[in-house]
């Protein structure tokens, strides 16, 4: 139940967003191209740019996995407001499937809303055109 509660919520959230991606690109029902992934440790009260998505003509990015050490770290991008993540109470990763497409160019966020240095990390699928 819990899993469809997050599909259902990041299907709401993504709706709201009036940007576009080109389709994702899957074999055999997997998503192919280059894993990429980052990591930061953030100030308290602050926000942090993980990296940025690669540039138009590049492909596409998809988030398939983002964690966070507090639940009071958040995770957004330039064209995406905050996406649901449920970490539990001491942090943890939440994994999206098939992935959170997002458009060329933009910076993978990280927002430390805690009064103590906490970290995030993201990964995903670089799919070339």
């Amino acid at each position: 139940m819990r899993q469809l509660s997050i599909v259902v919520g990041l299907a709401a959230a993504l709706a709201l967003t009036a940007s576009s991606v080109d389709a994702q690109i899957m074999k055999k029902g997997v998503l192919t191209g280059r894993i990429l992934s980052a990591a930061r440790t953030i100030p308290a009260g602050q926000p942090s740019s993980l990296f940025s998505t690669p540039s138009l003509g590049d492909g596409v990015f998809i988030v398939t996995q983002f964690c966070q050490s507090s639940p009071d770290v958040v995770f957004s991008s330039d064209n995406v407001d905050p996406v649901p993540t449920y970490p539990g109470p001491n942090g943890g990763c939440t994994t999206f499937t098939p992935g959170i497409a997002l458009q060329p160019g933009v910076a993978i966020l990280c927002t430390n809303n805690s009064v103590t240095e906490q970290s995030c990390a993201v990964t995903g699928i670089h799919s070339p055109k």
